[in-house]
This record gives structure tokens, C-alpha cells and sequence, in this order.
């Protein structure tokens, strides 16, 4: 690889590092990660008996990052025809908060105490946000777990999504990207070159340091001989 790749290759890394840290983004939990209880768990922050990491974070650092959950859930009905109640429950499970729900519900006026009205985002799209007063983290460092929970009282009920606000995106190691080996001006792999058949195969950059570290020490001779 000529040193200008490598200089190249460095720079991007360093864009891309700088990137990594300034970018924020709300997390949402994958599908399959959804709990198909009748609480709808989702676990944010596990570990099992070795100390692996089993909920969504990989990373117990990112627990205190946590500033807000949102459940968006559609109620089918609910948003067209006002004689349609939907209700339920939504909060945490941690060391920290306890089981710690608030009720939520739609098309009930007025509200209950206690409960939250759910926000119609489109059609029958609904959602629920759960944050502190002072927009601080919902979790502490020292939650051995955590959990998101979602309780549907009764109705056609489907949980779209559960968001993490606040929360830097997640790279999980299976998402991590292998750098593809370097191609040739047609696009095809180059070939594996062997001493054999290239002395200075692989160590081209090496090569053209060293070339000019002789340049310099020859330079340097030189002027000592001019001086005497």
C-alpha cells in the first residue's frame, strides 16, 4: 500500500472517530426483542451467570445515558371512533425504580387519576412517554437490571416500538463491519504475493521508507564531505 493510502486510510479513521463520538441517536429496541408477555418486558440491562450481557445495552455505561422511554403502540379503532376506550400501563422494572408503572389511556374524559392520556400520532398510532421532571436518567450505575414494561388493559392492541431517548446508538459486535481486502483497479482481488515470487511483497510502504532514510543518510554524508 503507497504511503498515501495509509495517510488516507488514517484520516478517515480519524473523521470517522470524531463522528462516532459527537453522533447522538434515540435506540430503538429490534423486533424480536419486544417481550410477547402480557407486560411486553423489554429488557434494557441483564447480565447471566458468566456476566455476559443479555438485554439490548452491551455497555452498563449507557444505562445512566437513559433519559426517556417511548412506547408507539396502535389501538385499532381507537383514533376514528371516540366510543372506543383503550388503557393500559406503562413504566420500569430496576434495582433503582422498583416496579414503577403509570396507567395510561385513550378517549376517557377526563382522565382518571393517575392516569396519562395517550398521544394520537396518526390513525390509530398512539404513544407514551415516560421521562423525569428534570430530564435526568431514568437508571442509576448501580441497576443490576433494568426493564422497560407496556400493560394493555383489554382491546386490539399492537406495540409497534420501544425508543431509548437520550442514548448513544448502539454498535453491537455482530454489526461491526470487516475491511474488505484491497482490490485491484478492475475491481478483483489482488493476489497473495509470497517471497518467492515478490521480495518486497507486503512491504511496500516499509521499502519506500527505507529508501528514504538512505536518501537522507546519503545527503547527510555528503555535506559532511563538503565541509572538510
Amino acid at each position: 500500500m503507497k504511503l498515501k493510502k495509509i495517510f488516507a486510510a488514517l484520516a478517515a479513521t480519524a473523521v470517522a472517530a470524531t463522528m462516532s463520538v459527537s453522533a447522538f441517536a434515540d435506540v430503538d429496541f429490534p423486533a424480536d426483542k419486544i417481550g410477547t408477555d402480557g407486560n411486553f418486558t423489554c429488557v434494557i440491562w441483564a447480565t447471566d451467570d458468566d456476566g455476559n450481557a443479555t438485554g439490548l445495552l452491551q455497555d452498563k455505561a449507557q444505562l445512566t445515558e437513559v433519559t426517556g422511554i417511548k412506547w408507539t403502540f396502535t389501538a385499532e379503532g381507537v383514533g376514528s371512533d371516540p366510543s372506543i376506550w383503550a388503557g393500559g400501563a406503562f413504566g420500569t422494572n430496576s434495582d433503582s425504580t422498583g416496579w414503577a408503572t403509570s396507567q395510561w389511556c385513550y378517549n376517557e374524559d377526563p382522565v382518571g387519576a393517575g392516569k396519562i392520556a395517550a398521544t394520537l400520532v396518526d390513525g390509530d398510532t398512539f404513544e407514551v412517554v415516560l421521562t423525569k421532571d428534570d430530564g435526568s436518567a431514568i437508571f442509576t450505575a448501580d441497576d443490576t437490571f433494568a426493564q422497560a414494561v407496556f400493560q394493555n388493559y383489554g382491546g386490539a392492541l399492537t406495540l409497534d416500538k420501544v425508543t431509548l431517548l437520550g442514548i448513544d446508538e448502539i454498535v453491537t459486535p455482530e454489526e461491526e463491519e470487516t475491511p474488505d481486502p484491497e482490490e485491484t483497479p478492475d475491481g478483483d482481488t489482488a493476489p497473495e504475493q509470497t517471497p518467492d515470487n515478490n521480495d518486497n511483497a507486503g512491504n511496500t510502504g516499509l521499502v519506500g521508507l527505507s529508501v528514504a532514510g538512505l536518501a537522507v543518510a546519503g545527503a547527510a554524508v555528503v555535506a559532511t564531505k563538503k565541509r572538510k
